[in-house]
């Protein structure tokens, strides 16, 4: 059963579950800026993986080693989930578009073969997040995109 989804799909769903999981980070593309501090990164894993990784480990990003850190936890963490990585804690510094797709659809292929979804329970989910995204802007707890 082919799932049919492209990368709009999939960075709706890590919109979707980051945002579900609490944190007000998302990425508008996946060369976003804000791959660069691993935050995202780290937050969608624990998102999808709550003990994968502890919360005191994961570090604002706001320096180059405190995003190296987060790199390099994001690489190792989404092996241990048993994701299949083909990028290097650089690739996130660096914010690769191709290689930062290719990580959060191995961390999402991870979540849907664990939690047995399809395509329809994504988007739903993806539904879900758009509306309390709405709810969060419109109560100032999040700010515009």
């Amino acid at each position: 059963d082919e799932l049919d989804m492209d990368s709009a799909h999939v960075l709706a769903w890590a919109n979707a579950r980051v945002l579900s999981a609490g944190c007000d980070v998302q990425l508008s593309k996946f060369g976003d800026p804000a791959v660069k501090s691993g935050v995202f990164l780290l937050e969608l894993m624990r998102a999808v993986a709550p003990l994968a990784i502890r919360e005191d480990l994961i570090k604002p990003g706001i320096t180059e080693l405190e995003r190296q850190l987060n790199a390099k936890l994001a690489i190792s963490t989404a092996h241990k989930m048993g994701a299949r990585v083909f990028c290097g804690w650089q690739d996130i510094l660096e914010a690769r578009p191709k290689l930062v797709l290719s990580m959060i659809a191995a961390v999402m292929s991870v979540d849907m073969l664990k939690t047995k979804a399809t395509k329809q329970d994504v988007m739903r989910g993806v539904e879900r997040a758009q509306v309390l995204r709405e709810s969060l802007r419109a109560s100032g707890r999040m700010p515009s995109a």
